[in-house]
């Protein structure tokens, strides 16, 4: 532990685990009279993780085999602990995986619960398929970002080949028309406590959909889903909160990506 490039190591791999809220493994042979007497914050982190006393007689099997049974016994407990304690619907999960995408919680879930949102969607099927809770939410003071991939004339190649896709009929441009209509009578329906904007994604294919609300915060969570080129059903969906280290934030950075890329809908409150 007096060497700088060890204690380095051991505090790059600290920083990442707490960062990442993931485990390194480092292998590394240390003088354990020196775990056993020194006293720092990195000494007293190594001694609270895993390691193996060499004896000095021990062959590199026998030591090899001692580290591995070692390493499947925590895995096996902090296994156990996700699963009783992450994989839930509760708060303090990490990251749920969807395979089916008709087992997804509901949309106007995340409509109800949430103070801001960022959506970017296929088309305005969501926002059609959602409108009465999209409405009492934004009345109510849900400030929400729309990006849907633009079904408009100057999209149509990228369009098209998603639509061969997944299967289904160019109804996409009466969709957008029909969220346009409802989006200008909300306008007009007099002061609203929150906002509703809208982006068309052009000339750019779509690599997948996804949400992200109320950023920034302990309840922020997030939501993606990609593309298959099989049956519609099985696209695969990643959700997860705040407790997932850079989940989020990534998910984040990427709808402000995408935000700056599209181009403004007509409609907008």
């Amino acid at each position: 532990m007096q060497s700088k490039w060890v204690r380095d190591e051991f505090a790059i791999a600290l920083e990442l685990e707490q960062r990442q809220h993931r485990k390194f493994i480092i292998p590394a042979v240390l003088d354990v009279s020196a775990l056993e007497t020194q006293a720092d914050t990195l000494t007293d982190y190594v001694r609270s993780v895993l390691y193996v006393k060499y004896d000095g007689a021990s062959t590199i099997k026998v030591l090899a085999k001692q580290l591995s049974d070692a390493i499947f016994a925590r895995y096996v407990l902090e296994f156990k602990g996700l699963r009783t304690n992450l994989y839930t619907t509760e708060a303090n999960e990490r990251v749920r995986v969807f395979t089916d995408r008709n087992k997804l919680p509901p949309f106007h879930d995340v409509l109800r619960r949430s103070t801001t949102l960022d959506l970017l969607a296929f088309s305005a099927r969501v926002l059609k398929d959602n409108w009465t809770e999209v409405e009492v939410a934004v009345r109510r003071g849900l400030k929400l970002r729309v990006v849907m991939f633009s079904p408009l004339e100057a999209n149509r190649q990228y369009y098209e080949a998603l639509e061969s896709i997944l299967g289904e009929r160019n109804e996409k441009a009466i969709e957008l028309e029909n969220v346009n209509g409802r989006i200008a009578r909300l306008r007009q329906s007099g002061a609203l406590a929150g906002l509703l904007q809208t982006k068309l994604l052009s000339g750019k294919p779509l690599l997948h959909n996804m949400w992200v609300s109320d950023r920034g915060t302990t309840a922020a969570e997030a939501h993606v889903s990609f593309y298959a080129y099989g049956e519609m059903s099985r696209t695969p969906s990643f959700r997860s909160t705040a407790y997932s280290g850079d989940f989020v934030d990534a998910l984040a950075t990427e709808f402000d990506v995408v935000w700056d890329l599209s181009v403004p809908n007509e409609h907008s409150v």
